[in-house]
Parts: structure tokens; sequence; C-alpha cells
């Protein structure tokens, strides 16, 4: 699947990276996921950097997204995307509408940083821009 959700910050903030084709079911499998793993920690705000900087397909019918998603975790805190795709965006401010998301859109993964801890004061700039990516090789993952 070329969706990848992990925990960036332990119990704060989780990173989606999505990559390669990516389809509706895709994307409604890493929102199942998320909001268990939001919903699985006592945090008040979890947050999600999530990454489109690889995505090379995409649903592009907001109808292909009916039913995928329904009411966010209990402790969302913001969503932030990171890529450049304009279409992608375009979608994503549709759905993020409807389920009432703190969304924003950013070029870079040192800005989703910044923004997300410019906004919440349990978590630190400097330690979270020291934290590694934890996903694997992306041309190794798109190559499979």
């Amino acid at each position: 699947m070329p969706v990848e959700i992990k925990w960036y910050i332990q119990d704060h903030v989780l990173i989606a990276r999505y990559y390669g084709h990516v389809s509706a079911e895709d994307i409604h499998k890493q929102y199942l996921e998320g909001i268990r793993m939001s919903e699985s920690v006592d945090t008040a705000l979890v947050h999600m950097i999530a990454d489109i900087a690889d995505v090379t397909s995409f649903p592009k019918n907001v109808m292909e997204f009916q039913g995928s998603f329904g009411e966010k975790a209990k402790n969302a805190g913001w969503v932030v995307l990171v890529g450049e795709n304009k279409m992608i965006r375009f979608l994503s401010s549709i759905i993020s509408n409807l389920m009432k998301l703190r969304f924003a859109y950013v070029n870079t993964h040192d800005e989703a940083v910044e923004f997300i801890t410019a906004r919440d004061p349990f978590l630190s700039l400097e330690e979270a821009l020291d934290q590694t990516l934890p996903y694997s090789d992306i041309d190794d993952d798109i190559e499979n």
C-alpha cells in the first residue's frame, strides 16, 4: 500500500507518507489507522503531518471518497499537508471543511514541524526538527 503512517513524535504527532499511485481505498485505510493511533493515547491533541510530495497519481473525483471519512478523532489536532500538488490540495480542502479539521498547507517537512510546534506549547521545535523521519527509503518503496 502506498501509504505509511507512524508516530513522528510519540503520542503527539503522526506522520503519513503517500507515494506512487494512491487510491481512495488507501486513503480510507490510513484515515482509520490514524484515528486508531490518535485515540490510543491520552494526549489532548494529536497532530498529523501528511507528506504528499512523492504521489504520482491520486483520485481526482471527490465522489470517489464518498463514505471514506466519518468523524474525526476525538483528540484531533492540526493536519498539515506537505507538498505542492494543487489537485490534492483542492480535494483535501473540501474534505477538511466537511470534517471541520484544522488544516494547513506547507511546502516542506521543516515548515510542517514549525507550524505544529508554534501552535502546541507541549512541543519543542528544536526537538521536533531533530527527529528522524520514521519511514523507509522512498526509492525502494516506489519501485516495489
